[in-house]
């Protein structure tokens, strides 16, 4: 019986430790991910204001911007899904606090499940961002910047 005893005792011990060991993580990522977020947002918005930038520097030059215009719009839009599953995610990881590890009857994993989804969409929103802009808003870039250097070719040539 005492055997029994002080193994059970181990295996709560077992337990509590593990929990802590989570909880403390659990706590390191949402400190990890609140200090990193002004990071991200600082950057993607970066990226939007240089591209409006772009459009307006653009058009001062009587350049068509329509397609940037509308590759802004969409940017924004981007920029906003990240930003609400951002919030999500935090939300989600932070909600994980309220369940007592061990003792929750698999709400606290399935807490920690649903955090885990969360963090897979915000990371596809920063892939679809970043392939956004090197693919789309790039590529539109480069385009205008062709048509530009071809102006000026066909001006200079013309006043030759």
């Amino acid at each position: 019986m005492e055997l029994k005893n002080k193994f059970m005792q181990g295996k709560k011990d077992l337990v509590q430790n593990r929990c802590k060991i989570i909880t403390s993580n659990i706590e390191r990522q949402i400190t990890k991910y609140d200090e990193n977020k002004n990071d991200h947002f600082k950057r993607y918005y970066n990226l939007r204001d240089k591209l409006s930038r772009a459009i307006s520097v653009l058009t001062a030059q009587g350049v068509d911007v329509t397609t940037l215009t509308s590759d802004l719009a969409q940017l924004e839009d981007l920029l906003a899904k990240f930003s609400t599953d951002y919030a999500a995610f935090i939300d989600s990881l932070k909600n994980t606090q309220n369940f007592g590890c061990g003792t929750s009857d698999g709400e606290f994993s399935a807490a920690l499940e649903t955090s885990r989804t969360k963090l897979a969409t915000l990371r596809q929103d920063a892939l679809e961002i970043r392939n956004f802009y090197k693919d789309t808003i790039k590529t539109h870039i480069l385009e205008i910047r062709r048509e530009l250097s071809k102006l000026k070719e066909d001006k200079s040539n013309g006043t030759e």
